[in-house]
């Protein structure tokens, strides 16, 4: 996949989705297979959580 933006900007919408899932997970507001996070990159683009997995022990490199 082509990102019209710049790698910066990913590796931080990485981040906040992976502290957001941990944030959500330590609160037990969602559970290790509950749903999907995601992030929009640009209009055509975004990250996402891959399905069952613990969103509370995310790392930057398992979203797609």
């Amino acid at each position: 996949m082509r990102f019209t933006v710049n790698s910066d900007r990913i590796l931080g919408l990485r981040l906040s989705v992976v502290e957001g899932g941990r944030a959500l997970s330590a609160e037990n507001l969602i559970g290790p297979d509950d749903g999907n996070l995601s992030a929009r990159i640009d209009d055509a683009s975004f990250l996402i959580t891959p399905s069952g997995c613990d969103k509370g022990k995310l790392e930057p490199d398992d979203l797609y």
